[in-house]
């Protein structure tokens, strides 16, 4: 719902790990080694392979436990697109997850350094 703010640098999560997920009713939290923690409460999605055609959409209200096949797999590249509401994570091992923003309500949040960023 909102854009990424231009100041919030997320290039140090270039080769940092998905050490964890925890899900509940609401909330899917994705917990890094770098101590940032994402809070996804709207929708992603996980192509569970490098040419796309494995596509799942993910949610805290239709979760899926393949989230599990990013754990422990090295960020090599991060995106957004223009408008900084959709991020994109690329995974060494071939697999990506995008946050998507563009929902009517708060769709996940950055917890990192002591700073909180709601998209």
């Amino acid at each position: 719902m909102y854009p990424i703010p231009d100041d919030f640098d997320l290039n140090g999560l270039r080769g940092s790990t998905i050490y964890e997920f925890c899900m509940n009713a609401n909330q899917i939290r994705l917990k890094f080694n770098t101590g940032l923690q994402i809070v996804v409460e709207g929708s992603m999605n996980l192509r569970l392979s490098t040419n796309g055609d494995d596509l799942l959409t993910i949610s805290p209200q239709s979760p899926s436990l393949d989230i599990n096949r990013v754990v422990d797999s090295e960020v090599i590249s991060i995106h957004m697109n223009q408008n900084r509401m959709n991020f994109h994570l690329n995974f060494a091992n071939g697999h990506s997850l995008e946050l998507i923003g563009d929902e009517p309500y708060e769709c996940y949040r950055f917890e990192w350094k002591n700073r909180e960023v709601i998209v």
